[in-house]
């Protein structure tokens, strides 16, 4: 599929059919959330790949902010066949910015922004772009609540800390996919050029 059409296609799909994600395609999702930009080249995420029925199911029930909501739709989210949980670490890039050709010596390593969670989001949405690309449907929701739960169903490492939850599955045909509450702002509300407010 051409770049352009898996950016215009991509959607946030809420409800999926029963039919598996083939290994092949989990696989190549695999692959590719590793192809993302990474701080240091540090690597500080993971991404633990949820395939069976019983470890969606203790995924779920560390989830009880979804659990608690008895609609239509949050059924159908939870019929998603894998479900994929981005994590990061800090402590990864503490380490990689201690390094000698990293260090600034006598300081601890600082950022202005937390550049581990905006790693494991670029990853993240390598997984939903390719997720379209292998004619897949995907959604990105919140990551699971109750972390203590989470970490303990799954030997997570305390170190780690899961931004969301990917959704992946094929596309359910008599449901549309999440509308975000409307349509995209228009282009002159949000990109500027030159100073804040000025388009092209």
């Amino acid at each position: 599929m051409e770049f352009d059409d898996v950016v215009r296609k991509r959607r946030m799909v809420r409800a999926f059919t029963a039919d598996p994600v083939s290994p092949g395609d989990v696989a190549q999702l695999c692959h590719v959330a590793q192809r993302g930009p990474s701080a240091g080249f540090a690597q500080g995420y993971a991404f633990l790949f949820l395939e069976s029925a019983a470890d969606r199911a203790l995924l779920w029930a560390a989830s009880p902010q979804l659990l608690a909501d008895t609609s239509e739709s949050d059924h159908q989210m939870r019929d998603a066949p894998l479900i994929i949980v981005p994590m990061c670490s800090e402590e990864a890039y503490i380490e990689r910015y201690s390094e000698p050709d990293k260090a600034v010596p006598g300081q601890r390593p600082k950022w202005a922004v937390p550049v581990w969670y905006v790693d494991a989001a670029f990853a993240s949405m390598l997984v939903l772009l390719e997720s379209v690309n292998l004619h897949l449907g995907a959604g990105f929701i919140a990551p699971p609540k109750d972390l203590a739960l989470f970490r303990e169903s799954f030997g997570v490492p305390a170190v780690f800390v899961p931004i969301g939850m990917i959704l992946v599955g094929h596309r359910h045909p008599d449901v549309s996919e999440s509308s975000g509450g409307g349509r995209r702002k228009a282009e002159s509300k949000v990109m500027f050029h030159g100073r804040w407010g000025q388009t092209r």
